[in-house]
């Protein structure tokens, strides 16, 4: 079986008023537009071409979103599977409400995610190496007396980060924003904001389209602009340390936190000409991206679970052994039964295919 799946966008403050709309074809909105998620997560679940929730057809541990930043997400971080179960048994037995705006905890899942740029997409991602950051708080202090006291010793991850939630002054953040442009930008979002601290210790990730971030759990990040198709495992467990108004909590986020370096920039590996595999090492969910072509047919490919697939640009047909097709364009989505083990790909654009496990 493949249908075609939509679902409504989903508003939030950050969101882009052009970029999805110029994916789907909407009209440029004064909405701030930016998300839409194609899957069985029960906040906001998939509609079939019939008209019928996916979710009373088929139960996905994963899902699939086109996401769109024209402004910064949140500092935040994921837990693990057991980090998530111990968490909601502990908001459970205390009586927090799932809907409480402190509330953290929403199911026992993980939330592993890659993000692929669709356009030119900035990110902050994984903490970068200590050396490094060392060495530009000592020359910042050199040239300015106050970074003095963040630049003192030589702290590990875990003391920076410490260190910024309970000992930088707003004096070092205004400092901040006048040596570096990254900070500067979030701090005309975010005045005085910890999150901005915390920033200067991550990595500064310029994707081009088609390159990747993944996010596993434990790896502090924030999406800055740009236009992406996300997936993840189904899962809305979110710990915020900054850069946002909702509730944030510095004390679970360093629980959850894996204090290493990481540089968790990817791109696809090639299988054949048109189909690329992104490597990620997770059971969850495989992506690949698919790039048919007029002189390129991707055929017989095994599909041995269910999949979401989104079109990002041109058209691409996908058919399968039971001779059952579907043709999207640009914006575009659709579910894949695996009761046809085979898919073949046609067409000339660029489609992202998740599989699960």
């Amino acid at each position: 079986m493949i249908e075609k799946l939509t679902n409504s966008p989903m508003e939030y403050a950050w969101g882009s008023t052009h970029l999805i709309p110029d994916l789907i074809g909407f009209q440029e909105t004064d909405a701030p537009i930016a998300e839409i998620w194609f899957g069985t997560h029960p906040l906001s679940t998939a509609v079939t071409e019939t008209g019928v929730p996916l979710s009373q057809k088929t139960e996905l541990g994963f899902m699939v979103k086109f996401l769109a930043a024209a402004n910064p997400l949140s500092i935040q971080a994921h837990p693990t599977v057991a980090q998530a179960r111990a968490g909601l048994d502990e908001e459970e037995s205390n009586g927090v409400p799932i809907d409480a705006p402190s509330r953290i905890f929403k199911d026992k899942n993980h939330k592993p995610e890659i993000l692929i740029a669709v356009s030119p997409f900035r990110v902050l991602s994984g903490f970068r190496p200590i050396d490094e950051i060392n060495s530009e708080l000592r020359e910042l202090a050199s040239k300015d007396f106050r970074f003095s006291s963040w630049a003192e010793g030589n702290k590990n991850l875990r003391g920076h980060f410490d260190f910024v939630f309970k000992n930088l002054t707003d004096e070092t953040l205004a400092a901040l924003a006048e040596h570096s442009e990254l900070a500067s930008y979030l701090t005309e979002h975010y005045p005085n904001d910890r999150g901005v601290g915390i920033a200067f210790l991550l990595n500064e990730i310029f994707l081009a389209p088609g390159e990747a971030v993944f996010l596993p759990a434990g790896n502090l990040h924030a999406y800055l602009q740009g236009l992406g198709v996300e997936v993840m495992a189904a899962s809305d467990n979110v710990i915020r340390g900054g850069l946002t108004p909702k509730h944030v909590d510095v004390e679970k986020l360093k629980e959850i936190t894996v204090f290493e370096s990481l540089n968790p920039k990817l791109g696809p590996t090639i299988l054949q000409r048109g189909l690329e595999h992104y490597e990620i090492g997770l059971d969850d969910f495989k992506v690949y991206r698919v790039e048919p072509s007029s002189q390129q047919l991707i055929a017989d490919i095994e599909l041995p679970a269910e999949a979401i697939m989104v079109c990002v640009s041109g058209e691409v047909t996908v058919s399968n052994s039971l001779d059952e097709r579907k043709t999207l364009v640009k914006g575009e989505a659709c579910y894949i039964s695996n009761d046809a083990r085979l898919v073949s790909f046609a067409g000339s654009g660029t489609a992202y295919l998740a599989i699960g496990n």
